[in-house]
């Protein structure tokens, strides 16, 4: 069987050895054309110009939004960041306050220790010695995810051993 020879408007010369093959090939040929002659176009300067200013205009929105809805967030820790017990006694803790873009987010805070809890939440040491109470939540400031951490330090002294206990603290 002899091949013949077709000329698609790809200018691209195309091979077939049957008529079904005929017909895929050229198909492809001419959406291979209509591909390049939609990329072919060219972009005005003036479309560029008006693309980037968007994109700048856009950013510029965004930051205004992250940076005025955000204004007043904080995350702090309810009460003093050190206390100080004597062994036997236990500790209600205040938790955290959060807000991010003026909602309270105060519950979403993780919350680590090396202290054991009694049977109403109170914290309590068996032990003389510094524990901690981390307390972990994720923010979002201008577009960015951050980790922020507080740690309240809590002492146990000996039953006793007042002169250790600071009056703030009593």
């Amino acid at each position: 069987m002899a091949k013949q020879t077709k000329t698609v408007s790809t200018k691209k010369t195309v091979r077939a050895s049957s008529s079904a093959s005929k017909k895929k090939t050229a198909m492809v040929a001419v959406g291979t054309a209509a591909a390049m002659g939609a990329m072919s176009k060219k972009v005005t300067a003036k479309a560029i110009i008006i693309a980037i200013a968007a994109l700048i205009l856009m950013g510029a929105i965004g930051f205004c939004v992250c940076f005025f809805a955000g204004k007043n967030d904080y995350f702090e820790i309810n009460g003093n960041d050190e206390l100080t017990f004597q062994i036997g006694e236990s500790y209600h803790d205040e938790g955290v306050s959060i807000k991010e873009f003026g909602l309270n987010m105060s519950g979403l805070a993780s919350v680590k220790t090396n202290l054991k809890k009694n049977e109403q939440g109170d914290y309590y040491a068996d032990e003389i010695g510094t524990y901690y109470i981390a307390y972990t939540a994720k923010t979002i400031k201008m577009g960015w995810v951050y980790n922020i951490q507080k740690v309240r330090l809590i002492t146990f002294v000996e039953a006793g051993d007042s002169d250790e206990i600071t009056e703030e603290e009593e």
